[in-house]
């Protein structure tokens, strides 16, 4: 035989048998016309050999030949069985060589199929001396009976030959049905059904050799010449789904080619021409006349024969397969009736297990069957349901039943159970939910139904599973499992250790949290007991849990694992905070007030930097604590406010502000004397020449600091000469250097200091006979008028302390001329704050001020300068409620890049008035006191 004939014998018949194995083939190579041919050489002795799965399956000598289907990927493809196998391409390589005539025989004995029980060598002949390949334990493939003793397989290009007490053969499919009774019909024994591999294997070398008898495209029916197997190839790929038996013609949907196209069904199925012959429709009396598929479908437990009773016989002219799901047309007492290839048949129902529906609500265990979990993206197995037991299902799930599982669901194989229904379930679920508590499975863990007064199992928890308790009763634990109710006994289980995937825990006593970014742990609150909490991430022995812009530790002995079903103020919604920041100046409580009322939490230790999610008026501010939504009450902290810039920024805004201080009165002050003429008469007077001449420390310039400006036309008096320099009267207020400015900028310099950052946007509650016996004895025109400033802070949200400091300020404790009253256009007026009196004219000017808002009572400049100043800075749009948002005005700073509206040009204004609110603190019993403290970028 010539080797390119044996390659088509070799194609056509591995073709055959690719139809009933669903493999990944390449048989539709063709190498009739061809001269060469590829085959791979291996680069070593041994090499192994890979199935598409990736396993080795067998491990192949040099020196065989293999016939190449592909070369890809870095991997050399060829035939293996019914199926393609592949060697490394970095261990073989592909030649192309001349077709040689190959001394090869082929026979007719049927294909069995085989699995190895042990390592088997194939050797190159029957004396059983070169080996070829060496097969791995449990690989299956296919072989031809050659002798008692010895099966051929081929190998590549080659047959070999291994011995047949090394190996096991599949078992062959047959049917054992009981004898059926059909209505109105006798009694018949059942013919025998014997459809097994052999006679397959048979039917498709005879596929390959058979010429068809000539059909055309007219023709509607067709008669078997021989079992006739019935292909589907929905899927892709064709699939044996059942038998026409010789002599039982049928009708035909369609020509497909080399293949009838023919109704199987709610679908088609395709059977090979070369086996049959052109019929007709005489003698057919079973063509169905129009019934319709139910929604039903069964599927055949083994091989099952279909019957024509319309002969008052039973005659066998179909078989269904093994496992096909097939639906049917009715039921009629032990039988299924059913259409086939246009034909109405029958079925015997005992040997049919019916397929579910998607309004399916509940199944019977045919089996002790298994519950996956996919929850983890593979499948686990957690434990079973008890044979002969029914349950709930939540859906239909393709070939599984989904059910409730714990949290979570679960999944059991549709093959090991049959449709049911809820009768003679007594434990189904009234509606009963899970607790947050969870337990572990300490070995295969039994579930009991007790409604019959006993405990009957009907399920199993395997060993290691983690499930969730509806509640506690005595020694037991009640679940849900299956959408049952079941019983657990407690000794059995153990609350379980956390694991890296748990998102929650519950508290079991009241629990530090600790921070540990300074390198130790640092206590900063607790967490109170038996409430549920979101973790970041498992951390060894610790929750890593949000504690404000950081991260809190809690110690997980404290603690077990919980779901956040009962959660209802968890920060899902990831709020953001603010860059608004408070300390508390005592242990703050967190509350929670989903519930309607306040329920503490946790808790934040008193000096903790803490940020806010939102300012929510006058009593609460809005945080987020371990992941929960929370409120503290803001009576008890310190507001910080983050501002957007770092402190040397803000300090080179305030550079150009020109910023002064009275530090350097005493210090002397130069000008240059080219920049200055003489007075003709008096020469201690000099009139300055040029605009804006520099003041200087010093009379130089390389190593004196500019103090001031003069304008020309300006006089000065002159002190003394020194060189070209005239020293000068100037002062007190002179330029302050960068240093000084800092010192009064940054906030770390100023916690002797911190008054500067009390809030004056709410009174202090203070006591106005207090204030006229300790703080408002003896300061001249503002004694004993203590009912003034608080009347003034209440009408406009002032606090009267620090109004009575900046009072006291401004008018030498109550004695400046403006203080006790001006008279201007005939009215007597007072100006208790210095509004409007400026350095050029303080009590003109500052009268006029008065008059025209009507000051023309002591208490009427109080309350009306509290007016003024609460409109103009506190509550203006730059929000500068305290002295040193006054003094510096940072927020505006940050957003706009440059200082402005800045109560004064003093730089220690702040300072001072700090001092005096302190000292007015001191004097008082009664008083609430809040702070904003501002916070830089660094």
């Amino acid at each position: 035989m010539k080797v390119a004939s044996f390659f088509k014998s070799i194609v056509s018949l591995l073709l055959v048998i690719s139809l009933v194995a669903p493999s990944f083939v390449y048989a539709e190579v063709s190498l009739e016309n061809n001269t060469k041919y590829k085959h791979m050489e291996l680069l070593q002795e041994e090499v192994a050999v890979y199935n598409l799965e990736g396993n080795v399956v067998a491990t192949i000598t040099d020196g065989t030949l293999i016939n190449v289907i592909e070369e890809k990927e870095g991997k050399v493809f060829f035939q293996w069985a019914t199926e393609v196998a592949y060697v490394l391409s970095d261990e073989a390589k592909v030649v192309e060589n001349e077709l040689e005539e190959l001394d090869l025989d082929i026979q007719s004995n049927p294909v069995e199929k085989f699995i190895t029980t042990e390592k088997t060598d194939v050797y190159t002949g029957e004396e059983k001396t070169t080996t070829r390949l060496t097969f791995e334990p449990n690989v299956e493939y296919v072989a031809e009976k050659y002798s008692e003793e010895l099966y051929k397989v081929l190998i590549g290009d080659h047959f070999g030959y291994i011995e047949s007490t090394l190996i096991t053969f599949l078992p062959q499919e047959g049917v054992n049905v009981e004898e059926p009774v059909l209505e109105d019909t006798q009694k018949e024994e059942l013919p025998p059904i014997e459809i097994e591999e052999e006679a397959q294997s048979e039917l498709m070398q005879t596929f390959a050799v058979q010429k068809a008898i000539g059909f055309t495209a007219t023709d509607k029916y067709f008669e078997p010449l021989e079992k006739l197997g019935v292909f589907d190839n929905s899927t892709g790929e064709l699939l044996l789904v059942g038998y026409i038996e010789k002599g039982q013609t049928s009708p035909r949907v369609g020509d497909y080619g080399d293949w009838h196209k023919i109704k199987y069904g709610n679908g088609f199925g395709f059977v090979w021409k070369a086996s049959t012959k052109p019929g007709t429709a005489s003698g057919i009396k079973n063509l169905n006349p129009g019934l319709e598929n139910s929604d039903t479908s069964v599927k055949a437990l083994s091989v099952l024969g279909v019957f024509d009773n319309t002969s008052g016989k039973l005659v066998h002219f179909a078989s269904l397969n093994k496992g096909v799901p097939y639906p049917v047309i009715s039921e009629e007492d032990e039988w299924y009736k059913i259409d086939i290839a246009g034909r109405i048949g029958y079925i015997y129902k005992q040997a049919t297990v019916k397929e579910f529906n998607l309004n399916d609500k509940f199944f019977e265990a045919t089996e002790k069957l298994a519950v996956y979990n996919n929850s983890k993206g593979t499948l686990e197995f957690v434990g079973y349901l008890n044979q002969g037991q029914s349950y709930e299902r939540i859906s239909d799930y393709g070939d599984w039943h989904k059910i409730k599982h714990g949290n979570s669901f679960g999944f059991v194989w549709k093959a090991g159970t049959r449709p049911s229904s809820s009768n003679g379930i007594k434990n189904l679920n009234p509606g009963l939910i899970n607790s947050d508590i969870t337990v572990m499975a300490e070995s295969l863990l039994s579930v009991y139904d007790n409604t019959s007064g006993a405990l009957v199992p009907f399920a199993t928890i395997n060993k290691g599973i983690s499930y969730p308790i509806i509640s506690e009763i005595d020694d037991w634990y009640k679940i849900d499992i299956a959408g049952r109710i079941g019983h657990i006994y407690k000794p059995a289980t153990k609350k379980r250790d956390f694991w890296a995937v748990d998102k929650y825990f519950k508290t079991k006593e009241r629990v530090p949290v600790y921070d540990n970014g300074g390198g130790t742990l640092k206590l900063v609150g607790y967490l109170d007991n038996n409430e549920t909490f979101p973790r970041v991430s498992d951390f060894g022995e610790w929750h890593r849990i949000e504690f404000g812009n950081r991260y809190g530790y809690v110690w997980k002995e404290s603690t077990e694992p919980t779901t956040g079903a009962v959660l209802r103020n968890e920060n899902k919604s990831n709020f953001p905070v603010t860059n608004q920041r408070f300390i508390g100046i005592q242990d703050l409580p967190v509350y929670d007030n989903t519930s309607g009322g306040n329920v503490q939490y946790a808790t934040i230790l008193k000096g903790e930097e803490y940020p806010i999610i939102s300012d929510l008026g006058p009593d609460w501010y809005e945080v987020d604590v371990a992941g929960r939504i929370g409120f503290v009450f803001k009576g008890g902290i310190n507001k910080i406010t983050q501002y957007n810039m770092s402190l040397q920024k803000m300090l080179d805004m305030q550079m150009k502000a020109s910023p002064q201080t009275d530090k350097y009165r005493s210090e002397k002050s130069y000008v240059s004397a080219q920049y200055i003429t003489l007075d003709a008469v008096d020469k201690t007077k000099g009139i300055v020449q040029t605009n804006n001449l520099n003041v200087r420390n010093l009379p130089n310039t390389w190593n004196s600091r500019v103090v001031g400006s003069l304008k020309q036309g300006v006089t000065v008096k002159i002190v003394n000469t020194v060189n070209d320099w005239y020293e000068i009267s100037f002062g007190p207020w002179k330029n302050a250097t960068s240093t000084d400015v800092l010192e009064h900028l940054n906030v770390n310099y100023l916690s002797n200091n911190s008054f500067q950052f009390l809030v004056l946007s709410q009174h202090a509650n203070t006591n106005v006979n207090e204030l006229n016996a300790s703080v408002l004895l003896g300061k001249g025109i503002l004694a004993g008028r203590g009912a003034a400033f608080i009347n003034a802070a209440k009408q406009h949200n002032v606090n009267e302390v620090y109004l009575m400091a900046h009072a006291f300020l401004e008018t030498g404790n109550g004695t400046s001329a403006l203080a006790k009253g001006q008279l201007y256009n005939g009215k007597m007026v007072y100006n208790m704050f210095g509004i409007g009196a400026y350095d050029s004219c303080p009590n003109t000017c500052g009268a006029q001020k008065a008059f025209e808002q009507g000051w023309f009572t002591p208490e009427a400049a109080i309350i009306g300068g509290a007016k003024f100043i609460s409109e103009t800075y506190i509550y203006s749009k730059y929000n500068q409620d305290t002295i040193y948002k006054m003094r510096w005005n940072p927020e505006f700073a940050a957003k706009n890049g440059y200082a402005t509206h800045q109560y004064a040009t003093d730089i220690g204004w702040a300072a001072k008035q700090a001092v005096t609110i302190e000292n007015i603190y001191k004097k008082l019993n009664s008083y609430t006191l809040k702070f904003d403290i501002p916070k830089y970028t660094n």
